[in-house]
């Protein structure tokens, strides 16, 4: 997003604060398969599981999101196409929350299918799936057009109409962004949130745990997205 929804500038990497990368944080066990869309509910249930009040993320804090999904981390498709994610519900509950930094260990900071792998965004590429269709047809093969229309703009008009569609991501939309394309991404930057994706290292040290989170940018004028670097140098439990 060119600009927060209060209308500012939205910064670029150097103009951050380096607190912005780093502070006390919490590692939450969200409990999804393959290719499941996370959801407020399941941010939820990793809170209670770890008896923590997410509450507490206003307080400077870093949330981290463990799916197992860094596990498997390749140049795949399991990897890429077929990741867990999160969307417009859980970008609500981060908003509603609001930690400082929320990092995750996919490939982005939403389901694959909300960005340009699926039908999103200037490129919408589709990418073929394992059964040479595409990753949208095979999500709708397997889940239903309903549960696919989610993620795409048109298709969820074509179902549900306009209202409805506007009721749920009319927010983004009156923003001037795509509401299916990227939503959590946009929920977090349009609060002034920074993101981290393809989180690894030693994260399974720190499932349910609090602990310390440094994640340092480069050194790069004007960045908008520092994928490359989007990996803590260190992590350490309180």
């Amino acid at each position: 997003m060119e600009r927060d929804f209060e209308g500012k500038r939205a910064r670029y990497t150097h103009e951050l604060d380096v607190d912005a990368y780093c502070g006390p944080a919490i590692c939450l066990d969200i409990k999804v398969k393959a290719w499941e869309l996370i959801t407020d509910k399941h941010l939820d249930d990793a809170c209670k599981r770890a008896n923590f009040d997410p509450k507490e993320l206003k307080n400077g804090m870093v949330l981290v999101l463990r799916t197992g999904t860094h596990l498997l981390y390749d140049d795949s498709k399991d990897y890429y196409h077929y990741s867990p994610g999160t969307g417009l519900r859980a970008g609500q509950w981060i908003e509603k929350y609001h930690p400082k930094c929320v990092a995750m260990d996919m490939q982005a900071l939403d389901h694959p299918l909300h960005t340009a792998m699926g039908n999103n965004g200037p490129t919408r590429m589709n990418l073929p799936g394992r059964t040479g269709r595409t990753i949208c047809q095979e999500y709708i093969d397997q889940y239903g057009e309903e549960a696919y229309s989610w993620f795409d703009r048109e298709v969820f008009i074509k179902l549900k109409g306009m209202d409805a569609y506007m009721k749920e991501y009319g927010k983004l939309e009156k923003a001037g962004e795509w509401g299916t394309w990227e939503p959590c991404h946009k929920y977090m930057m349009g609060n002034g949130i920074v993101g981290v994706e393809n989180l690894g290292g030693d994260l399974e040290k720190v499932v349910g745990k609090r602990f310390q989170f440094w994640c340092f940018p480069l050194r790069w004028y004007m960045a908008t997205a520092l994928w490359s670097a989007a990996w803590p140098s260190s992590m350490r439990k309180t």
